[in-house]
């Protein structure tokens, strides 16, 4: 059933995702501390997993959260930031990522975001988490648009460079949002929404967003 419904690989990534020492509930899991940038091996549950997947039904079998963008500002080279026509704030956009460069001088960034294309086994309904996995988590509101969460407003303000709380002394310029779907039986792997601010500059701004 995985491979005809062309999701074995994601849901390895579930099985690998959910199965770390670190990992207890699912609280853990719909935190950052299940989704590193960089995972260790000395945490990954090689035993778990394979419980897991043998224990896996069809009815368990977890969605395949797919993404796009509805809406966002449009920032342009020689007006909002220094650079070639050629050069942009857009970097990926898929159906599992979508990851921007913050290049731009406005202190905010606004999207509008949709997981309606989610791919799921039944018909079951679907409940979305939006959760911020990596950077400064007072610097995101999340506003959902709908009833089930499928579609939300995502307002950014500068986030710059901060350091892991999962990982000591790991810094990152980073901001991650995880995109999950839940259903009664099974929870997927996140998709995700990625800012990048600059490495080789500082900002900082005053209060009416200098």
């Amino acid at each position: 059933k995985l491979e005809n419904e062309k999701l074995l690989m994601p849901t390895i990534q579930h099985l690998l995702r959910s199965n770390q020492s670190q990992v207890k509930s699912q609280d853990d899991y719909l935190s950052g501390k299940a989704h590193p940038a960089v995972f260790d091996r000395a945490n990954l549950d090689a035993i778990g997993m394979m419980t897991a997947a043998h224990e896996m039904r069809l009815n368990t079998i977890p969605p395949l959260v797919q993404i796009s963008v509805i809406s966002e500002d449009e920032l342009q080279p020689g007006r909002d930031f220094l650079g070639p026509a050629r050069l942009s704030e857009k970097h990926i956009d898929s159906p599992d990522v979508i990851s921007r460069v913050w290049r731009g001088y406005p202190m905010k960034r606004t999207m509008t975001v949709s997981a309606k294309e989610t791919i799921r086994i039944n018909d079951e309904p679907l409940r979305y988490h939006w959760i911020v996995l990596r950077g400064p988590r007072d610097n995101v509101t999340i506003t959902p648009l709908d009833d089930d969460k499928s579609t939300v407003q995502i307002e950014i303000t500068y986030p710059g460079r901060t350091e892991s709380d999962w990982i000591n002394g790991m810094w990152s310029n980073r901001l991650d949002i995880g995109v999950f779907a839940e259903t009664s039986n099974s929870i997927s792997a996140p998709a995700f929404i990625t800012w990048m601010t600059l490495d080789n500059e500082q900002r900082n701004y005053d209060e009416s967003g200098n």
